[in-house]
């Protein structure tokens, strides 16, 4: 469901539901990555090795997660998106929807329910 909000809603109403992951058989995920309940990774995707996917979150066709990135609850990365490796991503996050948007590094901390087109700049540092 690409609606976060609406996402967000049939997740607190059925909490107590065992919500399944899953994972297209063309995506890329390393053996050390945790994914959630509810998590969806579409064909193409690359989850790289020490990455968190918090619960109900969406990685889209051919988007990347790099090392050690962690995603928040309910965030729905775009396709193509890129994430660098240790970037922080808060919970309810829409990212891209524009090729070619990327993160990078520690540089970027994204706030809960942010969006983030190509043509923003959210570059601060992150808190340590």
């Amino acid at each position: 469901m690409g609606d976060r909000h609406r996402r967000e809603q049939l997740a607190r109403r059925h909490a107590a539901a065992k919500w399944a992951s899953l994972i297209h058989a063309k995506a890329e995920l390393s053996s050390s990555v945790r994914v959630g309940r509810g998590v969806v990774v579409m064909a193409g995707a690359v989850v790289n090795s020490g990455a968190v996917l918090g619960e109900h979150c969406i990685v889209n066709t051919g988007a990347i997660v790099e090392h050690d990135v962690t995603i928040g609850a309910r965030v729905q990365v775009a396709p193509g998106v890129a994430i660098g490796g240790g970037a922080v991503i808060s919970d309810g996050a829409q990212l891209g929807l524009e090729p070619g948007f990327a993160i990078t590094s520690r540089l970027v901390r994204m706030r809960s329910l942010a969006w983030a087109p190509l043509s923003s700049a959210m570059l601060r540092p992150a808190k340590p």
